[in-house]
């Protein structure tokens, strides 16, 4: 297990440097440049090209990655344009916004969707099955950006129940946290609906049942057990795109967690920001997709011998 932990450390290298590159090609390709965006289109091109010599992008597109790379390598990710300071110290502020906010949508997600799941799998073809599958598809497709400013509208201006923006009382957290959470909710449901149905099935299912064991045990320690290894790791690739897909809620809700940062960065074209925060959630990324693996070890026998061989 431990081989195989250090393997996928080893892997999460080449990952961000292919991750970094894509970014940085992309920011280079894309029109303007940071000198004309920070000073103003009304701004001198001699002062325009000075300070996008004093910043670096003055130089070959190659050359400018080599060199950030290395610096990156020693720990300098390099300063932001609009303030002048440590990209990760920025980062770093911005980040645990974003962390509770995804932390809470994903957990919030999970006792909404695993339950109803598990009881839609279980009450098969009723009517309460017909209404969770439903409410699931329905969820599943309406756009995060609609359902915020409905939820707006309703709570926030029209009810006077809850604040629309801020992040002062824990108040705050809840039309974000539910705009997050129901799309993976209804996904949770339905994958969970599925393996539950799969795994009632099995002939070790049956045999429990044969040998009069209670239902809810049944469902619970039996079938329910061995149906959440695909849910698990649903959960844990969920996760790691709910921590770096939240610029659309927080900029709704006015929020200053690390997508706002971001958002906020690609339009200054502040390639410094936009480079380390790319490489911080890549980073997170992997390594959530690797706790998840080893979680999924420890509920699953199967999985745990195989990665114990590696």
């Amino acid at each position: 297990m431990t081989r195989y932990i250090l393997k996928r450390l080893l892997m999460m290298v080449p990952i961000i440097l292919i991750v970094s590159f894509i970014v940085f090609t992309i920011l280079s390709l894309t029109p303007g440049n940071p000198g004309q965006i920070i000073l103003g289109a009304t701004a001198e091109k001699e002062d325009v090209d000075a300070l996008n010599h004093e910043l670096g992008y003055d130089r070959p597109f190659l050359e400018r990655y080599v060199n950030y790379i290395i610096n990156a390598l020693h720990g300098d990710f390099g300063l932001s344009y609009s303030n002048q300071r440590p990209v990760f110290e920025e980062i770093f502020l911005a980040f645990p916004i974003s962390l509770k906010l995804s932390l809470l949508a994903i957990l919030t997600a999970v006792l909404i969707g695993i339950p109803l799941g598990v009881l839609s799998a279980v009450k098969q073809y009723s009517l309460i099955d017909n209404i969770c599958t439903v409410l699931a598809m329905v969820f599943a497709s309406v756009p995060g950006f609609w359902l915020s400013l409905m939820l707006i509208l309703l709570f926030s201006l029209r009810l006077e129940l809850l604040p629309s923006h801020g992040m002062d009382t824990p108040l705050h957290y809840i039309l974000p946290v539910f705009t997050m959470s129901v799309s993976s909710a209804a996904s949770f449901m339905r994958l969970t609906r599925t393996s539950m149905l799969e795994t009632i099935r099995q002939d070790y299912v049956r045999t429990a049942r044969s040998k009069g064991v209670p239902e809810n045990v049944v469902i619970t320690r039996y079938a329910l057990k061995n149906a959440l290894l695909p849910v698990i790791t649903v959960i844990g690739s969920y996760f790691g795109i709910l921590l770096g897909g939240t610029v659309l809620t927080e900029s709704v809700f006015a929020l200053p967690g690390l997508g706002t940062l971001i958002l906020q960065a690609i339009r200054m074209k502040n390639v410094p920001m936009v480079m380390g925060a790319t490489i911080f959630l890549a980073g997170m990324f992997s390594i959530i997709i690797l706790i998840t693996d080893i979680v999924c070890a420890f509920v699953d026998p199967r999985v745990r011998a195989m990665y114990s061989n590696k």
